[in-house]
C-alpha cells in the first residue's frame, strides 16, 4: 500500500505520530515537538491506566473540548467503577488484615506439622527432577 501511494499522498512527518512513550526521547526531546499524540491499544479517555494518560489530560485541559469532554456521560461509569475499586480495595485490605480469623490461615498450622512440609518440598523436588530428565532425554 505504501509503494502504490507513494508520492500520491502527502506523508506526515514523524511528530504526528507521536506515542506517549516516544515523549523525552531523542525523536521527541520536548513534547511540543508532538503534533500529534498516537495512542494505539488503550486509550487514556477511555481507561485511566495507560501510558500517558496524566499528559493527555493535561494537553486536554488546554483545549476548547474540555467542557464537552468533563461533562460527558460516560464519565459517571468512571467514577462509578473507581468507587467500586475502593471499596475492593478497603475489602481486600480487611482480608488481609487478618481481623477476622475466617481469613487468616491460623487454622491451617496444627496440620501443617515440620515433617509434612518436608515431605511436600521433597515430592516437588522430585517431580521437578522428572520433568528435568524427560526435557534433557
Amino acid at each position: 500500500m505504501c509503494f502504490v501511494c507513494r508520492g500520491r499522498i502527502l506523508e506526515l512527518p514523524y511528530s504526528y505520530n507521536a506515542h506517549p512513550s516516544f515523549l523525552d526521547t531523542p525523536s521527541f526531546p520536548s513534547i511540543k515537538e508532538a503534533r500529534m499524540l498516537h495512542f494505539w491499544g488503550d486509550k487514556p479517555w477511555k481507561l485511566l491506566s495507560v501510558i500517558g494518560t496524566k499528559k493527555w489530560h493535561e494537553i486536554l485541559i488546554q483545549t476548547p473540548f474540555k467542557d464537552a469532554y468533563f461533562n460527558a456521560p460516560f464519565l459517571d461509569h468512571f467514577f462509578e467503577s473507581f468507587q467500586n475499586r475502593d471499596k475492593e480495595i478497603h475489602d481486600l485490605n480487611k482480608i488481609l488484615s487478618f481481623s477476622d480469623r475466617r481469613h487468616s490461615f491460623e487454622f491451617l498450622l496444627p496440620r501443617l506439622s515440620s515433617k509434612f512440609l518436608i515431605e511436600f518440598l521433597l515430592f516437588k523436588a522430585k517431580q521437578k527432577v522428572k520433568r528435568l530428565i524427560k526435557r534433557v532425554f
